[in-house]
C-alpha cells in the first residue's frame, strides 16, 4: 500500500488503467483540502477597485471552466468543487443543495460585465470601461500552483480581461506582507473543516498582527462572522450544523473566496490489503482506523 503525498493523481492514474481489469488492487480518493480564489478588498497600492463589485466577481466566477480545471489536474479522482467542504463530509449533501453554484457560462459572464460597466467591442478584443480603459488583472501565485493559476488566467482572457500573473519569488513566499498586498486576485490553499474557515474579520492580516492573519483579502461580511463564531462556540450540535450551512451558502452567495479545485490525496493498494479508508477531515491522519487493517493472504 502506499498514499499521498508519496503518490498523486496521475501515478494514481497508471495504477487505475493496469489494474481495472485484473482487480489486483484499488484506488481510494479523498479531499481535505482546496486551492481557491483570494478576491482583494483592500484599497491596496494599484488596487482593481472592480473586485469590490459582486457583479465582476460572479463574472469572473462564470468564466471560470472549473470541469476543465478539474479534469486537467485531478484526472477524475474528484468531484468538482463549489464549496469549502469535503464530498466525504456528512453535511455536504445539505450543502450542496443551498449553496450558489456558478456555471461555466462565458454569455452570463459577458452580462454582468456589461451590467458592472466592462463592455467588448463588437469587433471582439479586450472588455473596456467608459473611459476605454481594459479590465487590467493580475493573478498572485506561487510556483506550486502555476499550472492552476495559468488555466484561471486563460479563462478570464477568454472572456475579455486583461489577465496577467505575477509568479511570487520563491525568495518573497514567506513574505506576510507582500501576500496581502495583492492588486486583485490570488490563487491561495486552505485545508477544509470549521477551524480552517479564516474569511472573518478576526483574521484580517494588519500591521498590527504584522501581517499574520490567513484573512489576505480582508472579506468581511458581519453575518458570516457571526455564523462562523456559532460554529466555534455553541455547544449545541443542531446549531453548529445549520450555522455551517448557512455559512457556506453566504459565502457563495456573496461570490466570496472561492475554491476551485479539491486537493486530491490517495492510497493505491492491493486487493489482499482490506481496510485503508482515508484520512476524512475530523480524523488526524490517513491510519486513524489502522485497528481495523487486515492483510487477507499473504503475497
Amino acid at each position: 500500500m502506499v498514499n499521498s503525498p508519496g503518490v498523486r493523481a496521475r501515478e494514481a492514474l497508471i495504477a487505475r488503467d493496469q489494474w481495472g481489469a485484473s482487480g489486483e488492487g484499488y484506488i481510494k480518493s479523498w479531499s481535505t483540502g482546496a486551492p481557491y480564489i483570494d478576491w482583494q478588498f483592500r484599497d491596496v497600492p494599484n488596487w482593481q477597485r472592480a473586485m469590490g463589485d459582486i457583479r465582476v466577481r460572479q463574472a469572473l466566477l462564470h468564466a471560470t471552466d472549473l470541469e476543465g480545471i478539474n479534469e486537467a489536474i485531478n484526472l477524475g479522482f474528484s468531484p468538482v468543487v463549489h464549496a469549502f467542504i469535503s464530498p466525504e463530509d456528512p453535511l455536504f449533501p445539505e450543502v450542496d443543495r443551498v449553496i450558489t453554484k456558478y456555471a461555466y457560462d462565458g454569455n452570463r459572464a459577458a452580462a454582468l460585465l456589461a451590467e458592472a460597466g466592462w463592455r467588448r467591442p463588437s469587433g471582439g478584443g479586450l472588455v473596456t470601461n467608459a473611459a476605454g480603459q481594459p479590465f487590467d488583472l493580475e493573478l498572485f501565485t506561487t510556483a506550486s500552483q502555476q499550472s492552476q493559476a495559468t488555466i484561471i488566467a486563460d479563462n478570464w482572457k477568454t472572456a475579455g480581461v486583461n489577465s496577467t500573473l505575477f509568479v511570487v519569488p520563491q525568495a518573497q513566499a514567506r513574505d506576510d506582507e507582500l501576500a496581502t498586498h495583492y492588486t486583485a486576485a490570488r490563487v491561495n490553499n486552505r485545508q477544509l473543516g470549521v477551524e480552517q474557515f479564516i474569511w472573518t474579520s478576526r483574521e484580517f492580516s494588519t500591521p498590527e498582527n504584522r501581517w499574520s492573519g490567513s484573512n489576505r483579502g480582508s472579506f468581511f461580511d458581519p453575518e458570516i462572522d457571526h455564523l462562523q463564531n456559532l460554529r466555534l462556540t455553541s455547544l449545541d450540535e443542531s446549531e453548529r450544523r445549520r450555522a455551517t450551512v448557512s455559512v457556506l451558502r453566504r459565502l457563495t452567495e456573496l461570490a466570496g473566496p472561492t475554491p476551485f479545485l479539491y486537493a486530491v490525496e490517495v492510497i493505491l493498494a492491493r486487493s489482499y490489503v482490506v481496510g485503508p479508508v482515508a484520512k476524512l477531515p475530523e480524523q488526524g491522519g490517513m491510519t486513524w482506523n489502522i485497528h481495523e487493517w487486515e492483510v487477507t493472504r499473504s503475497r
